[in-house]
């Protein structure tokens, strides 16, 4: 797995990760930790790092798609990888653009699109500063 740089200036406000992920989800994980074994949690959050963009792709091409089915699925696939790690916020904005989707409404869903990259990008910047560095 690739460890990422942040691309952001130094000097802007860095995202705390209690703000970010629920600590309840967190300690659950931490649960199937193995000792002598990598960090689990920085595993999960290197993977959920790596497909980031591609989801967001694939939301950003359903939306502009205006397929409601397509936006559907798309927020559905997210909202469960951010619920699984404990990413609240993105899994919230998810399952809202989801429902919204499901019931005929595409346009409002996909309105949300930018305050759900907004999010994203908030969860970037504070679970990249928690990999190691290699």
């Amino acid at each position: 797995m690739q460890t990422r740089e942040m691309n952001m200036p130094q000097a802007a406000a860095r995202v705390a990760v209690e703000d970010i992920l629920d600590p309840e989800r967190l300690a659950s994980l931490r649960e199937f930790q193995e000792e002598g074994e990598p960090d689990i949690v920085i595993e999960l959050i290197e993977m959920f790092l790596d497909d980031l963009p591609e989801s967001l792709a694939k939301l950003r091409a359903a939306v502009a798609s205006g397929e409601a089915k397509a936006i559907e699925r798309a927020a559905h696939s997210l909202k469960g990888s951010g619920a699984n790690l404990g990413v609240v916020r993105i899994a919230a904005i998810c399952a809202e653009m989801e429902a919204k989707a499901r019931s005929g409404s595409p346009e409002e869903a996909g309105s949300m699109l930018s305050q759900l990259e907004a999010e994203c990008e908030r969860v970037r910047q504070a679970l990249g500063s928690m990999q190691p560095a290699m």
